[in-house]
């Protein structure tokens, strides 16, 4: 059986060795309704691989009213700038001296100028320098605080005969 080559659209017309456009048969595949008409609206596989980009490409202003008010009451705050994955957009992370930390997202390239500019810190890539020390040091010692509660909170369950995973 031969399809009417009027009848397929572009992209599903098969290429025979010979250069002429022929059968399904002639590779051994019978046809498919998938195959010979547009059933769920792609002609072609198409790649959405952008990673995601705030608006113009630059810090939102609510995102940026709060990295200031955040600045203002810090001592010594250092910019640490994450890269944009396909996932998430390009962000800034505020350490202060005590390692306490903010993170917000910046868009794109342009944000990092934004950030110099209105926040006067300074401003390193985390991919060349890392995460500072004290930063690391302050997310492992609440993760020590919140097991320490989960084991606090355990123990009295334990102790009013609950007894938990029982």
């Amino acid at each position: 059986m031969s399809l009417n080559r009027k009848l397929i659209p572009k992209e599903y017309r098969l290429l025979l060795p010979s250069g002429d456009f022929g059968s399904f048969e002639a590779f051994g595949l019978p046809p498919t309704i998938d195959c010979v008409f547009n059933l769920f609206g792609r002609k072609k596989p198409r790649s959405n691989l952008r990673p995601a980009r705030g608006p113009g490409e630059t810090v939102r202003p609510e995102d940026l009213a709060f990295l200031k008010e955040w600045v203002r009451d810090k001592p010594f705050v250092e910019a640490f700038i994450e890269p944009e994955t396909l996932v998430n957009e390009m962000s800034v992370v505020l350490v202060d001296a005590s390692g306490n930390f903010v993170r917000r997202r910046i868009g794109g390239p342009k944000g990092i100028d934004v950030i110099i500019k209105k926040l006067g810190v300074p401003v390193y890539d985390v991919e060349e320098t890392g995460y500072p020390q004290r930063m690391r040091e302050r997310i492992e010692y609440e993760r020590i605080l919140r097991k320490r509660e989960e084991q606090k909170a355990r123990r009295e369950k334990f102790e009013r005969g609950e007894h938990p995973g029982f």
